[in-house]
């Protein structure tokens, strides 16, 4: 019952206020990288991708033009417009924006999907050709995290696009089967679904 026509919104994450639109690489600041968007003819995966964390109240943001994914306190009484991430995935700082390839690097992440029931963070690294696996539970998740799997690659060091049973071409849509423990990527470059 509170959304409604017009409703207003309660914070802005990735901008000091409600009027500023300026991309940045900051621990406030979000840099969503749109050029590569969803217009008529996108080309590869769009850096954006949100996912939330209901049993620790965290937002999990993927900064595509920063290369990094970043984590931010939802918890109510301390969300507010304009905070600091706690965390940074993919860059060992919130200075730094380097695209790369290895278990704690991105080149352009996209979609996010968080495994409430295992504690996992799913995140689409689109330019480099695959899904990184983090164990994303608090005590454990730290700045420039290593992934504890990879998925669409037959390691960290490549990121060649792949159409086989077990490569991916430009991830950028993930949904999961609590049920099954059932992974679906969208797999932007084969024009498929698979499903691990």
């Amino acid at each position: 019952d509170r959304i409604n026509n017009g409703a207003n919104a309660i914070a802005a994450l990735g901008q000091p206020d409600f009027e500023t639109a300026t991309p940045s690489r900051t621990r406030i600041g979000i840099d969503f990288d749109t050029r590569v968007g969803t217009g008529i003819t996108p080309g590869r995966p769009r850096g954006t991708g949100l996912a939330y964390d209901p049993v620790h109240n965290r937002i999990f943001a993927s900064d595509g033009g920063n290369h990094r994914v970043v984590v931010y306190d939802a918890e109510p009484g301390r969300l507010r417009t304009g905070m600091s991430a706690a965390v940074v995935i993919g860059q060992s700082d919130f200075s730094s924006g380097i695209r790369g390839l290895s278990a704690s690097a991105f080149n352009q992440p996209a979609a996010l999907l968080f495994d409430t029931k295992h504690q996992r963070l799913f995140a689409a690294d689109g330019g480099n050709n695959r899904v990184l696996v983090f164990d994303a539970d608090p005590s454990v998740l730290k700045n420039g995290a290593e992934a504890i799997a990879v998925i669409g690659q037959p390691n960290f060091r490549t990121n060649t696009p792949l159409r086989s049973r077990n490569g991916i071409d430009g991830p950028d849509g993930l949904a999961y089967d609590y049920t099954a423990d059932r992974l679906f990527v969208s797999d932007h470059g084969n024009d498929r679904v698979t499903i691990y």
